[in-house]
């Protein structure tokens, strides 16, 4: 108890010594200089995504594609380039690094699952941003 006593009578002179900190009789001008500032800053700086909305539109028709490719089995039928013979791969035999791994259906429809979900999560996020900065 008396410890306690020591600490708040302690804690008492403390605060009465303190002295109280009054700002500068040009402070508030200096903040308003300066929010006006980095208002016209930030109305000269243009925002540019790293990658276009184009570009974005490629990329997901191109993985559409694959995760198609992948989900029909359809290898043959899809691809609309012209049957070139790689003759040099069959006489290297040493490369079958991925002739014995198979991919079950259920990996398969988890990996196309797992990446629309992440996707979608993806615009939301970046819509929540956007409606973030307009306020």
């Amino acid at each position: 108890m008396k410890t306690e006593k020591d600490i708040e009578e302690f804690t008492k002179y403390i605060m009465k010594e303190a002295n109280v900190e009054e700002p500068s009789t040009d402070f508030l001008n200096k903040v308003m200089n300066s929010v006006k500032l980095e208002s016209e800053l930030s109305k000269t700086r243009v925002y540019q995504p790293l990658i276009s909305k184009s570009a974005w539109a490629a990329i997901a028709v191109g993985f559409i594609v694959l995760c198609f490719i992948i989900i029909t089995g359809n290898f043959q039928d899809t691809v609309l380039i012209p049957n070139v013979h790689f003759t040099l791969f069959d006489q290297i035999s040493s490369i079958n690094l991925f002739e014995r791994i198979h991919l079950s259906d259920t990996f398969t429809f988890g990996f196309v699952l797992f990446s629309f979900l992440v996707i979608l999560q993806l615009i939301v996020i970046k819509n929540y941003f956007n409606k973030q900065r307009m306020i």
